[in-house]
């Protein structure tokens, strides 16, 4: 009831055209600028596909399968991105609840066989620069959400990475090489991990980490993204 109220009084700003929203977020009008990732997609990297039915894989899955099944809410357009550069680089840690509850509904059908989740880590140099990872953030609220077991110190970063950004595809993956490592891997032997990033993009790292946690003697991967760059 408190909350109601100061809602009503104090209300919040849609991070898009900051008009008053009752809730953390976007408001309807720019929410229905956001493109939901729904069916049919590739029943292994969630790439939207058009003119198919159900239970497909898209070209490049078939010629050689990611080390996880992917899953994203929203297509990256430049009103995704806002939201997501808000909590990246803005302390917007607000925009976790309507983030996460996004994420939660594009893996509806594997929440249940969920033993723990992971988040893509930082490299401390860059935590300590930052003072938080948003894609701990995100695991943290749908970790409550799950009632599932959350490990940070399970996968790590070793390599302070140059930014992904302005990189050509090759190039992003031999930044990534050897980025990442793990320990205390008796948590993940044998189990169904939650990966969780912010944004999938060229998919290196997500791949990347996805194959780490493998080699440390995880069962299954599945990881999900809130958006998800779509090439037309």
């Amino acid at each position: 009831m408190l909350k109601r109220i100061l809602n009503f009084l104090l209300p919040h700003a849609c991070l898009n055209c900051k008009q008053a929203v009752f809730d953390y977020g976007i408001c309807g009008d720019c929410f229905k600028n956001l493109t939901p990732i729904t069916q049919p997609y590739c029943t292994c990297c969630g790439l939207p596909l058009i003119n198919r039915t159900k239970g497909m894989k898209c070209a490049p899955c078939l010629k050689q399968t990611l080390p996880m099944i992917l899953r994203s809410a929203v297509e990256y357009n430049d009103n995704s991105k806002k939201t997501i550069l808000y909590l990246k680089h803005a302390d917007g840690h607000e925009v976790v609840p309507f983030m996460g509850n996004a994420m939660l509904r594009s893996i509806a059908d594997f929440k249940e066989n969920i033993d723990c989740i992971i988040p893509v880590p930082l490299h401390k140099k860059r935590l300590l620069k930052r003072r938080y990872n948003q894609s701990a953030d995100l695991s943290r609220y749908i970790s409550k959400a799950l009632n599932v077991k959350m490990y940070i110190n399970v996968l790590l970063r070793i390599k302070n990475t140059e930014s992904q950004g302005a990189k050509s595809f090759k190039k992003r993956y031999a930044n990534i090489h050897r980025a990442f490592s793990t320990k205390n891997t008796e948590h993940i032997k044998d189990k169904t991990i939650l990966l969780i990033d912010d944004v999938y993009t060229s998919g290196a790292t997500i791949t990347h980490c996805a194959n780490t946690l493998k080699k440390a003697g995880a069962k299954k991967i599945i990881a999900v993204t809130f958006a998800r760059v779509v090439k037309k």
